[in-house]
């Protein structure tokens, strides 16, 4: 079973932190924090290969769904509260 798994995406992605950090190849923890939260946002931002999307048009419907999550909450919230009051 472990012979099937493969370290390539793992190498990768420590490999991108330590090119992200400069010349510090080994950054420190906080370094490290920061590189890796840096990195998710940014896979979810980059569009994908062969696709006509840009990466401000996935961002702006990244922000449209989280706005509408928001304003969904506080259709929510106000319907608790004339129930509750």
């Amino acid at each position: 079973m472990t012979a099937r798994m493969n370290q390539d995406a793992l190498e990768h992605f420590f490999g991108a932190v330590r090119q992200a950090c400069g010349c510090g190849s080994h950054p420190d923890p906080l370094q490290f924090i920061q590189v890796y939260r840096l990195l998710s946002v940014a896979s979810l931002v980059k569009p994908p290969r062969g696709s006509n999307v840009t990466g401000a048009e996935m961002l702006e419907a990244l922000l449209s769904a989280s706005d509408l999550l928001s304003v969904k909450e506080k259709e929510r919230q106000i319907q608790f509260e004339k129930r509750v009051g």
